[in-house]
């Protein structure tokens, strides 16, 4: 066996152990339910193959409790790994937060005619407070992970200090209280990384907020800039599409938001693996 090969297998094994989730292998009962599962007919022409039951988990979540100082910034990162691949939202005292201008989440697992996936996969998002104040920012922030079969959150509480009584700065308080002219690209969603079964499409999240809106490209494991056509798209939410992966798509790839005030970049990692061969 090869190097590779072997190593593809312990991928296949030990991140759904990780997550607590085992493999659904040949002798498993199919369904059909949103093309997750081989139908009798795609069983027939792939035996063996390998797929994920569907499965959620939170990882590397925020802590309970964060304290930020007046008028400084802060980062809240999550992260959640499952199959389907998962959307993360946030929610400030229970009141959805929208951070992009896209509400297009859906994924293509949707599609009842799709070619069924392995579609392992851990999604990251960041939260951003600026300019932090008591008067706006102190709440109790959400993080919540979603796909069509499962829900989890994790909250956490963002209190604000006011060190020696300092108060907020009257820039900050601008900002706050009325549409400020202009804000800097960053990505508030994105796919860290993403495993699935060769021959099948996928499609990597890059979900952008800035003002003015920014512009998204992508860049291949080459570095060189990836063009929509037969093989990429880069859809109008940020995300890449990348159709019929193969071997050597496997690779790091990185999306670039920029806009007048500012440029961010996430990597996300694709590993294409092969089906289990009977």
């Amino acid at each position: 066996m090869r190097p590779r090969t072997a190593s593809l297998i312990s991928v296949l094994v030990l991140l759904p152990a990780v997550l607590g989730r085992s493999l659904v292998g040949q002798g498993a009962r199919p369904r059909t339910s949103v093309g997750l599962f081989l139908s009798k007919t795609q069983r027939a022409s792939r035996p063996g193959s390998l797929l994920l039951k569907s499965h959620l988990k939170l990882r590397n979540t925020p802590p309970d409790v964060l304290t930020v100082a007046e008028s400084e910034s802060l980062v809240v990162e999550c992260e959640a790994g499952g199959n389907p691949p998962p959307t993360i939202h946030w929610l400030k005292n229970g009141r959805r937060i929208d951070q992009d201008d896209s509400e297009n989440t859906d994924e293509l697992f949707s599609s009842q005619n799709a070619v069924p996936m392995l579609g392992l996969s851990f999604t990251r998002s960041r939260l951003f407070i600026d300019c932090a104040s008591a008067q706006f920012d102190e709440a109790e922030y959400t993080c919540v992970a979603e796909n069509p079969y499962h829900r989890v959150s994790k909250t956490t509480k963002v209190k604000v200090s006011k060190i020696g009584g300092a108060r907020s700065s009257p820039m900050c308080l601008v900002k706050k209280s009325f549409d400020h002219p202009g804000s800097p690209a960053r990505i508030t969603m994105w796919t860290h990384t993403r495993l699935e079964l060769m021959g099948s499409t996928v499609q990597l999240f890059c979900r952008p907020s800035g003002s003015p809106k920014p512009a998204v490209a992508w860049f291949g494991p080459d570095d060189n800039a990836l063009q929509s056509g037969d093989k990429y798209k880069v859809l109008d939410n940020g995300d890449l599409e990348i159709r019929n992966i193969a071997w050597n798509d496997m690779g790091g790839y990185t999306c670039a938001a920029e806009n007048s005030h500012g440029v961010d970049r996430t990597s996300t990692f694709l590993y294409p693996t092969l089906p289990d061969k009977a």
